[in-house]
């Protein structure tokens, strides 16, 4: 992903058209026969990790929350943590 980011695939976090398929290509010659496709087992993957990147951004922005750097989880009140299960 990191050569898709250098060879400017990415605009704003977003990978443009056709990326995913130049990715497809990029794995299937780094290990051939894994059988990996561009849709939907890249692009799924990639939503995946997103949405989990923006669940973890969100529970580090809020304020009345912290951030354990050993164990990498977030310290929150149980009043705080029982409001945003409502959301």
């Amino acid at each position: 992903m990191q050569e898709l980011v250098h060879k400017h695939q990415v605009e704003n976090g977003n990978f443009k058209s056709g990326s995913f398929t130049e990715l497809e290509l990029m794995m299937n010659k780094k290990a051939p026969g894994c059988g990996v496709k561009a849709d939907p087992n890249i692009r799924s993957r990639h939503k995946k990790l997103k949405r989990d990147f923006m669940a973890v951004h969100l529970l580090r922005s809020k304020s009345g929350q912290g951030w354990d750097e050993t164990t990498c989880t977030p310290i929150i009140d149980d009043d705080v943590f029982e409001d945003l299960l409502k959301v």
